[in-house]
């Protein structure tokens, strides 16, 4: 068994999140529901969660660019104001 060197990364206790509420990618932001988010962020930092990688449809992007990055913008808020970090990732189906 080897011991990890480099623990700079050590703190992030984290996961991917999709909100309860979707059914497919591109819903993160379509779908977006407030309420939802607030209850779940607070499940997820209940359990020792300090990070959430999200991942973001980039159709949503190209369908209505000035609703995605309203919307983007209310997830980093809202997690913020969590006491939590967002990795967002910007997928695009492997095109």
């Amino acid at each position: 068994m080897e011991i990890l060197k480099d623990t700079s990364f050590s703190h992030v206790r984290g996961f991917n999140y999709f909100p309860s509420n979707i059914t497919f990618l591109r819903d993160v932001t379509e779908m977006y529901d407030e309420n939802i988010w607030k209850r779940e962020l607070s499940y997820a930092k209940n359990l020792g969660a300090n990070t959430l990688r999200v991942w973001f449809d980039i159709d949503s992007h190209m369908r209505d660019e000035k609703r995605f990055i309203e919307i983007f913008g209310k997830i980093v808020e809202q997690t913020k104001q969590a006491g939590m970090k967002i990795m967002p990732v910007l997928y695009a189906m492997c095109r």
